[in-house]
């Protein structure tokens, strides 16, 4: 995949999970600010791979950074899962759509 394509996920992934903490910030505000200092984590790591050079201790960097790509999508998946389960028939989410029973 080319680098330009990679970078452009991973900054589609970090505007989502920021969208998330934003949406959930009010009912769990450790987890949205988590959420936000971790989505700045990914893309640091990415760039420090461009501007550093460390030689065979390069994959140090990668792992970091493959690290927190991962954990960013754990942590966008608990932030969905708490909007979902704090979510009230009467003031549901943007995303979720209101089930309705026959």
């Amino acid at each position: 995949m080319p680098l330009h394509v990679h970078m452009a996920f991973g900054g589609l992934l970090v505007v989502a999970l920021w969208g998330l903490a934003v949406q959930v910030r009010a009912r769990a505000a450790g987890l949205a600010l988590a959420a936000g200092v971790w989505g700045g984590v990914a893309p640091v790591l990415g760039m420090l791979q461009l501007l550093l050079s460390l030689g065979e201790d390069q994959w140090v960097l990668q792992g970091l950074h493959l690290a927190a790509g991962l954990g960013s999508i754990v942590l966008a998946e608990f932030l969905a899962k708490r909007l979902r389960s704090l979510a009230s028939p009467s003031n549901p989410p943007i995303f979720i759509e209101n089930e309705t029973t026959p």
